[in-house]
């Protein structure tokens, strides 16, 4: 329907378009409410579960107004599935963000490299990669985006070391921040420890600056020794232009903790030394808000939970200066074992190859298999976890030819399915059988031919590529000096040309470990080697070979010792466990890569001497560190003891005696029921054959969020589960490899309760489909779908996600469906890469939404489809919308409305989509017209309603336009600003003007409204007061009524007078 406003109607309603901030402004802020409606008494928070089945928690910080609604946007947020940090498990403060050091990946950078502090770094933001799309990446000047463009221009300036020496950032609508601009011991430029050149390791945020010249500003803690930064301030509403200094703030209090993280990156330390205990607000010296953070220590893994959060206006909290507190417990279970099952199995232990942990199934729970002879031929021997037991073995004759070599179990085709590896002399040359998974047990043999010498010191499965294939390689006598040949996974089964390299160090009195040592995701070679001390010998691959080694003395020279790999301070890099046996205790001397070198920390003193019946590195507790598992000869059975890391020494548990014998064929460490957290195998011979015993791991999952309860009383109760049960998950089947299906012991939310304090209980329950992960720096797909089920009537809700790389996770479907699975509605979801060929060129990618499909179904009548609504939409090169299609019921085209925009874009100053004209038209083809005219007109027959806006240099919005077809004339409203971006005058499009004036000290508040002459010249003038702290209005005087508004609020922001309670002017 074309609009035919009378005009005294158009003018109310332009100048309310103009004026609209105004109620705003009335409140003391840009924006927000001025009071909550009823007196409150919680912290405000919001529980969600997230789509990769985390359990998240979001609580948004309240800070003084700032000018112009410029002000830090800082929420602690809680997710299940985030590591120990800053704020202890799962939390983390949101609102300042960084650059920061990355690996380099195939995709999307065309190489594999570890942080080195080189220029084959990459840098990331917010975990997202940046690509250079202009000049040399890390040089200064060059240009970035991120992978997933958001329309973000990153410039790169100076140099330090090799790199930048910070960024700067100018959004979408012209904003600019800045990273790593100040430098010292307050400033965001995070150093690089143990370095001399300069290097930067971080670029923390420090600045952002409107268009109006409004700031905030950050500093930190910055300690480059220990690699430690932290944010202790923010300013803000400090203004550039007219010199004005920063009056309100939020600063960070911190203590030390016992739960240190420790880490290494390109042979630089960080750590994080301390954690958050107070965020409080400002008002110059005022104190606005204190929210004070309390916690618990784990008694699981000794690591710090997020147990209360309570906000209070004073420092000192008490009743009448706090809300009452949100708690929270986290789950704590007890470390243990318990005795598993044994069985003694057909298999004769004279004739075995090899025992073998592996999942052969995918399933994310290790199963078992033996290797042994028959009549000269392989036998392989499968016995499926069934949770917390090994089911009946299943035997099948390879009918190959047994070598004396061993056997391998590894992962050869990517599929996240153990093979067996068989390396045989064959003809006098070496002969690499496999034999593929096939869920439930094994293919046939593949050969591969390598027409080299089967002698070695010793055969390594491991991924040297990176790419998620595992590897043959044969570690070689070369002339006494140590060789490598790599026999390459072609994903097919086979194995392709060797690959040899060379070392200058010696073969003798020599043991090799297969690890990651400088986190590149390809696994190297470390030799541990005694020629008079210990010393450890790195060799790095570079995806097809390795270099000529490295070596790091340890300085020790043990009579008796073992060497073992783990990863200690749980930082991704391989570590590596000395044990001295010298005496009678074992010392643990952990020595912690650092990507460079290793360097030893604190070590721990365990019993020793003949009681000693070993010592593997496991995981034990869950925490992602490495701990200790001793067995003990107690009278000739095994006592196990657990030592519990806690990423330096180890802390003895609670021994479990079990009536096993101390005679073994070698203690298999696997993870029976897919918690993450590794049980015992004991083979054992009992009268020839073999018996397989199982000691098992009885600790749940730590330091998940249980329970959150908010100061009114209301509870949400969380139960998680890992993603090998199969309650909650199902494993895809489908994907080809670089993507693989995956099931891992990932927790998820499996369900939660909602209570209401008042008796109410809500609980719904969740299900998830086919994970998926990619190689070559995909990294995690996302699940394809996620169902979460409202318990009380069987109705679901389900949503679809895409799993392409790299648009993964964007939501391709989402609907309601009744208890039986019909549909009740249904929303379908398109996208389109809109990069331009040259950005694609550098892999930057630029998704939009391009059509939604929503549809309607009747829930009483078998799902019958009601009505379908359509909207799609087309976008410019900057990814504004240029076309919004409203299409209503596909295939009606009479009720079809299209709104197209014309943009102010500026891409000199980097200030894109400020809307100039915005048209409603009938038909898709007056869009294209009206965007391709340089002046387009008004056309009675498709055009409904056009708009204009103007803006001033600081994109400040000067002016709004509506045509009036009645008159063939724009009727215009207009405005002005001051240099903060206070509106100061609105004028109407009858020429009468309203003003403003804003308090001078903040320049944020208004303080006087005057407006237009009435009919005998007098203007109306309204006085208003406002307190800066929780931006309330105080009172409002009215010049011509005589009487003024009063409202009053407590510390907390809790009312005490009503606001609108009139009392008589003095």
């Amino acid at each position: 329907m074309k609009p035919r406003l009378a005009m005294p109607i158009l003018l109310v309603f332009l100048t309310l378009v103009l004026l609209g901030a105004r109620s705003d402004v009335e409140k003391g802020t840009t924006g927000g409410a001025l009071v909550a409606a009823d007196p409150y008494g919680t912290l405000d928070g919001t529980f969600s579960v997230d789509p990769n089945g985390a359990a998240t928690y979001e609580i948004p910080l309240e800070v003084p107004p700032g000018t112009q609604e410029l002000a830090p946007q800082l929420a602690l947020t809680y997710n299940s599935q985030r590591d120990n940090g800053m704020i202890g498990m799962g939390w983390a403060l949101n609102g300042i963000e960084n650059i920061a050091r990355c690996n380099a990946n195939e995709i999307p950078n065309g190489y594999t490299a570890a942080v080195s502090y080189t220029y084959r770094d990459r840098f990331c933001m917010a975990g997202m990669p940046l690509l250079a799309v202009s000049g040399e990446y890390g040089y200064d000047g060059t240009e970035y985006r991120t992978l997933r463009d958001t329309w973000t221009r990153i410039l790169s300036h100076g140099s330090c070391g090799q790199g930048p020496c910070w960024f700067s950032a100018l959004n979408k609508d012209g904003a600019e921040l800045r990273f790593g601009f100040t430098t010292g011991a307050t400033g965001s430029r995070i150093l690089a420890g143990g370095r001399s050149d300069g290097a930067v390791r971080v670029w923390s945020q420090d600045r952002y600056t409107d268009l109006n010249g409004n700031y905030v500003a950050i500093g930190y803690n910055n300690n480059a020794v220990f690699g430690e930064y932290y944010p202790v301030r923010i300013d803000y509403s400090g203004n550039e232009t007219t010199g004005l200094a920063p009056q309100r703030a939020v600063s960070f209090e911190y203590e030390a903790r016992a739960d240190r993280i420790t880490g290494y990156t390109g042979g630089s330390p960080f750590q994080i030394l301390k954690r958050l205990t107070a965020i409080k607000t400002w008002v110059g010296d005022t104190l606005v808000k204190n929210v004070a953070l309390g916690y618990a220590t784990g008694s699981t893994t000794g690591r710090s939970q997020v147990v209360s959060i309570q906000e209070c206006s004073s420092e000192t909290p008490t009743a009448a200066t706090c809300l009452p507190a949100t708690t929270f417990a986290l789950s704590n279970p007890a470390n243990g074992f318990s005795a598993g099952s044994s069985t003694t199995t057909g298999q004769s232990t004279s004739s075995q190859l090899g025992l073998m942990t592996m999942d052969v199934n995918g399933d994310g729970k290790t199963d078992f298999v033996d290797a042994w002879s028959s009549s000269s031929k392989l036998q392989l021997t499968t016995y499926l976890s069934t949770g917390r037991n090994l089911g009946s073995g299943s035997s099948q004759n390879t009918n190959t030819a047994a070598g004396k070599l061993g056997v391998i179990g590894m992962d050869v085709n990517g599929d996240r399915q153990g093979d067996v590896v068989m390396p045989a002399e064959v003809g006098g040359s070496l002969s690499l059988y496999t034999f593929l998974s096939t869920g439930g047990g094994f293919g046939g043999a593949l050969q591969s031919l390598t027409g080299r010498s089967s002698a070695a010191l010793s055969y390594l499965p491991m991924d040297v590529g990176g790419d998620g294939l595992e590897d043959v390689v044969q570690v070689i006598d070369q002339g006494g000096k140590v060789g490598f040949v790599v026999f390459p996974a072609t994903g097919s089964g086979t194995f392709g040309p060797a690959v040899t390299s060379s070392s200058s160090f010696s073969k003798d009195n020599a043991g090799f470990f297969p690890l990651d040592a400088n986190g590149d995701g390809r696994i190297d070679v470390v030799q541990i080697q005694k020629s008079g001390t210990v010393q450890f010998i790195t060799y790095l691959s570079d995806g097809r070979a390795f270099d000529a080694g490295t070596a790091t003395s340890t300085g020790r020279n043990p009579s008796q010792f073992e060497t073992d790999a783990g990863d200690v301070n749980g930082d991704g890099l391989g570590d590596l466990l000395l044990l001295d046996q010298s005496g009678s205790s074992v010392e643990v001397v952990p020595y912690l890569s650092t990507g460079t070198t290793f360097r030893n920390v604190r070590s721990t003193t365990l019993p020793g001497g003949s009681s000693n019946l070993g010592i593997a590195s496991a995981t034990l507790n869950g925490d992602d560190r490495s701990d200790l598992l001793q067995r003990i000869d107690n009278g000739g059975k095994v006592r196990f003891v657990p030592y519990y890391g806690n990423g330096e020494t180890f802390t003895a548990g609670t021994a479990f005696d079990s009536s096993l014998g101390k005679e073994s064929l070698g203690q298999k460490l696997l993870d029976l029921d897919g918690d993450g957290k590794q049980d015992v195998l004991e083979p054992q011979d009992s009268g020839g054959k073999l018996k397989l015993s199982l000691v098992l791991n009885t600790v749940g999952q730590p330091d998940l969020l249980t329970q959150l309860t908010n100061g009114l009383g209301g509870q949400v109760l969380v139960t998680h589960l890992p993603m090998t049960d199969g309650s909650i998950y199902t494993r895809g089947t489908t994907a080809t490899y670089p993507v693989v299906d995956i099931q891992t012991s990932m927790p998820l939310v499996a369900n939660y309760t909602n209570t209401d304090g008042r008796g109410g209980s809500y609980r719904f329950s969740y299900r998830y489909d086919q994970g998926r992960i990619g190689y070559g720096g995909r990294g995690w797909l996302s699940f394809r779908a996620v169902k979460m089920v409202q318990d009380s009537n069987g109705r679901f809700s389900e949503v679809l996600y895409s799993q392409d790389y790299p648009g993964n996770g964007l939501v391709i479907k989402n609907g309601i469906y009744n208890q039986n699975g019909v549909s009740l509605a249904t929303t379908d979801l398109t996208y389109e890469d809109v990069a331009s060929s040259a950005l694609r060129a550098k892999n930057v990618r630029q998704y939009v939404r391009t059509s939604e499909s929503y549809s309607a179904y009747a829930d009483n009548h078998g799902g019958a489809r009601l009505y379908t609504l359509k909207k799609a939409y087309a976008y410019d090169s900057y990814g504004n919308v240029k076309t919004i299609s409203d299409l209503g019921q596909p295939g009606i085209s009479t009720d079809d409305r299209f709104t197209c925009f014309r943009y102010q874009d500026d891409v000199t100053r980097w200030r894109l989509g400020y809307v100039v004209q915005e048209l409603l038209a009938k038909t898709a083809q007056r869009c294209d017209a009206f965007q391709a005219s340089p002046s387009p007109t008004w056309d009675p027959t498709t055009d409904v309603n056009w708009q204009k806006r103007s803006y001033d240099e600081r994109m400040n919005q000067t002016s709004s336009s509506v045509w009036d077809d009645s008159n063939d004339a724009w009727v215009s409203a207009t405005a002005t600003f001051d240099n903060y971006g206070n509106q100061l005058t609105a004028t109407d499009p009858a020429g009468q003007t309203t003003t403003f004036e804003y308090d001078t000290t903040y320049h944020t508040f208004l303080a006087r409204l005057t407006s237009p002459p009435n009919q005998q010249g007098t203007r109306l003038v309204d006085t208003f007061e406002f307190e800066p702290y929780l931006a309330t209005r105080c009172a409002r005087r009215h010049q011509r009524q005589r009487f003024r508004v009063e409202g009053r609020y407590d510390g907390p922001g809790r009312r005490r007078v009503r606001p609108g309670a009139r009392r008589p002017l003095d």
